[in-house]
């Protein structure tokens, strides 16, 4: 899932992106818990090789707190700007993307709850702001419901991923991330693969189609170790 997640972010249809990065996110963390935990098993030259993960280590840590300085800056330098133009949506949305990124690097790696929350609300009310100023503004609501998730609101992203489909049912991207969410935050299999479904009826670029085709397979997979029946819970 991993691979098909960075291939997306750097696609022109990048939109799921946001709510796609929070399950890198979690994954992340899962993996780094195991990475600690796990018994100490080195190759050939182990001394050398734990060295060498400490100072990559290092080095993703100082490059974060790097991140974190900047972003900071811009975000004090945005909030002046809007002081004198609170109605500059596009600079409403930069606002709300490096909250959201900060929020991220204060989660992994730098592993700070209680900033990393903050950040996330932060761009929670940025982006609700830039919906009450344009209710039509494009891929707001997923970047929101995706916030909303990391600053766990789980009901507001639920209700903007609804809205977002209700809004536009052939929106691919509004219909792949509400899928992700059905299956990875209410275990909703059978709704979760009817989104991905509708995604596919309407014969997709082959890229997308492909991804949408592994979320289906991932997803019956995980239901059947579950020991449920096909296709998630029964409505």
């Amino acid at each position: 899932m991993l691979t098909n997640i960075r291939r997306i972010s750097k696609s022109k249809r990048s939109r799921i992106f946001w709510l796609a990065l929070t399950v890198v996110l979690g994954i992340g963390l899962v993996g780094s818990y195991i990475a600690f935990s796990a018994p100490p098993n080195p190759p050939s030259g182990g001394q050398q090789s734990q060295q060498d993960l400490q100072k990559q280590a290092e080095a993703l840590l100082a490059q974060a707190r790097q991140q974190v300085e900047a972003l900071e800056k811009e975000i004090s330098t945005l909030k002046e700007e809007l002081k004198v133009d609170p109605g500059n949506v596009k600079k409403l949305e930069k606002l709300a993307d490096d909250q959201f990124y900060l929020g991220s690097l204060y989660l992994y790696p730098l592993s700070d709850q209680a900033k990393s929350k903050a950040a996330f609300e932060a761009a929670v009310e940025s982006l609700q702001q830039v919906i009450k100023l344009d209710p039509e503004a494009k891929d707001v609501r997923l970047k929101l419901a995706t916030a909303a998730l990391q600053a766990g609101k789980q009901d507001l992203a639920e209700q903007n991923l609804q809205q977002a489909v209700a809004e536009d049912p052939k929106d691919i991207d509004a219909r792949v991330s509400y899928g992700i969410f059905l299956a990875l935050y209410k275990k909703d299999y059978r709704q979760a693969i009817t989104q991905w479904e509708e995604v596919l009826a309407q014969n997709p670029p082959e890229e997308t189609a492909s991804y949408v085709k592994s979320l289906i397979e991932q997803v019956k997979a995980a239901d059947s170790q579950a020991g449920g029946s096909e296709g998630g819970k029964q409505k």
